[in-house]
């Protein structure tokens, strides 16, 4: 069982996405959402308040304008949890490596890179840029940042 926190700027992104999980999720599941079109609150604080309200002890973070295409990705979250109790977190963009300075989370090569996405551009014409960064072929990989997607 899974808590889904999403901070919405789009009523109809927000309302696509729930459609995306509902078909993809393949275990119970809650979606949070916060509706926070004029930005008046910060990400973190709306995060926060979603964990407070969480039924279940997975809370996955998530973005309202993206769409996941693999079926059953709730339970194969679960089952990492479950798996490994040692686990923290899990994303599908990191980096194993974070400078100190204020920067972005991939601000140093690919070889530091960890991700699986496929990147579309919703305000331009460029075509889809598939983001499989895995420079080791890890099954797993131990990262010091994730990209909030």
């Amino acid at each position: 069982m899974i808590s889904v926190v999403i901070a919405s700027v789009n009523k109809n992104y927000l309302a696509d996405i729930k459609i995306n999980i509902a078909a993809t999720i393949g275990l119970i599941y809650e979606i949070i959402d916060f509706e926070n079109a004029e930005g008046k609150i910060g990400l973190c604080e709306l995060y926060n308040r979603g964990a407070a309200q969480a039924k279940f002890p997975i809370i996955c973070y998530m973005h309202e304008d993206i769409k996941i295409f693999t079926n059953g990705w709730g339970k194969i979250v679960v089952d990492a949890f479950n798996k490994n109790k040692s686990l923290g977190i899990i994303g599908i963009a990191g980096s194993v490596y974070k400078a100190i300075s204020p920067s972005g989370w991939h601000s140093v090569s690919e070889i530091t890179e960890r991700s699986h996405i496929i990147q579309q551009f919703k305000f331009s014409n460029h075509e889809d840029l598939h983001h499989n960064i895995n420079p080791y072929r890890e099954e797993k990989a131990t990262v010091a940042c994730i990209d909030g997607v």
